[in-house]
């Protein structure tokens, strides 16, 4: 056996270098394909969900078209300024026709008025620049989609990910049924990264040869459901103590699987804001918990109250709070929590 090929990652080991490499759907392929054969591209925005390969898109882009860029993490450097500096020092130091391209990774949660200078600056950025902006979801303002072109990876050929993993267990010496991979690829798909990880930790040494075992599987979707069924029969409370025994902190799932599964626009306005702040947070099973909290009463994020709700079973309007929510040492404590809620709900 060779210890190597356990240590090593397959989400690292296979990262694709080139277009041909990726799972895409085929109508991308087509088109991405028809670009990099004539050394250009539109402005672009890449949707789709974590793992469908947007990122790796990118750098193989970089890698096919040979171009001066830029890279900005939008998680990171969200700030206004920070990111018009950045752009402007990019556009400063350009020369020649050559073509170049500033990814914007993660863009889609730039508040709208920076999405609006993002639209303005990219109006007037030289005409052989292109942007290239990616999201998990569609939060982008209707100028900015207007002005690109709208490529969706999740929509991946069942065959085509049955392939790729048939490739990569004919690589690595590891016999299977096609049965256990349309399992993995039900569960997991479109996420190409979740297929590679299950694909590798479901490998299994048996009289020296390498069996691909599903054993006790477990998918994202079903590890969230019995949290959602917990939560819509006895509560949040009850619904955190299934999390904390079924070890799950695939949060982004789960913020996912509540939007999907919302009753009504107030639960998904609920889901989506609790699902922003996922991002910022440091105790991300705490935030998840009050999202369920959230939504156990129906209370809507602060300052954010369209008239539309009024008549959908929210009568009160959530005012600023002038109590605390959280410990000396920085930590948030359940029984304020429970303040807030209890004050939220008597306004």
């Amino acid at each position: 056996m060779n210890k190597t090929e356990i240590i090593i990652p397959w989400t690292k080991k296979y990262i694709p270098k080139s277009l041909e490499e990726m799972v895409l759907p085929r109508e991308v392929r087509n088109n991405l394909e028809t670009w990099i054969g004539y050394k250009s591209l539109p402005d672009l925005i890449l949707l789709g969900a974590p793992g469908t390969g947007k990122t790796t898109l990118c750098q193989v882009l970089i890698n096919e078209l040979k171009v001066e860029h830029l890279f900005i993490n939008a998680l990171e450097e969200a700030q206004e300024e920070f990111l018009i500096e950045k752009l402007k020092t990019f556009m400063l130091k350009g020369n020649g026709q050559n073509l170049r391209i500033v990814f914007i990774s993660h863009a889609n949660y730039l508040d709208a008025h920076t999405q609006e200078i993002l639209n303005d600056v990219i109006e007037v950025y030289p005409s052989n620049t292109r942007f290239v902006l990616t999201g998990n979801y569609d939060w982008f303002i209707p100028p900015v989609k207007d002005r690109c072109m709208v490529l969706n990876l999740d929509d991946l050929d069942r065959n085509d990910l049955y392939e790729f993993a048939c490739r990569i267990l004919h690589g690595e010496g590891v016999s299977y049924n096609d049965g256990d991979i349309f399992k993995i690829i039900k569960n997991f798909a479109p996420s190409v990264r979740s297929i590679l990880k299950v694909l590798q930790y479901c490998v299994v040494f048996e009289s020296e040869r390498k069996l691909l075992k599903l054993g006790q599987l477990g998918s994202r979707k079903h590890d969230i459901e019995p949290i959602f069924e917990s939560f819509k029969k006895f509560g949040a409370k009850e619904a955190r103590r299934t999390i904390r025994m079924l070890g799950f902190n695939d949060w982004e799932t789960g913020y996912r699987y509540f939007i999907e599964n919302a009753k009504d626009d107030i639960e998904r306005l609920i889901a989506f804001d609790y699902l922003f702040k996922n991002y910022v947070v440091v105790d991300k099973e705490l935030n998840f918990f009050i999202m369920m909290l959230a939504l156990e009463n129906r209370i809507l994020p602060a300052n954010y109250f369209p008239e539309a709700f009024l008549a959908k079973g929210v009568t009160k309007k959530p005012q600023p709070l002038g109590i605390g929510i959280k410990r000396k040492d920085g930590e948030m404590d359940e029984l304020d929590i429970h303040k807030v809620l209890s004050k939220l709900k008597n306004l």
